[in-house]
């Protein structure tokens, strides 16, 4: 059952900082091994949005 809906938002930027350390802890074995296969800058992004969606 659904309650309510919401919007989760992060700071992209803040994530540059122990970025692999994080997407050790918060990302599946199947996630990480998406995780490294981005380049640069779009690692950031895909680690902000899985961390939103948690």
């Amino acid at each position: 059952m659904i309650i309510g809906i919401g919007c989760d938002l992060t700071v992209i930027s803040r994530f540059k900082k122990n970025k692999d350390s994080l997407a050790k802890k918060i990302l599946s074995a199947n996630e990480l091994l998406e995780y490294n296969s981005y380049p640069g800058k779009r690692q950031f992004e895909f680690l902000a949005g899985r961390f939103a969606a948690r």
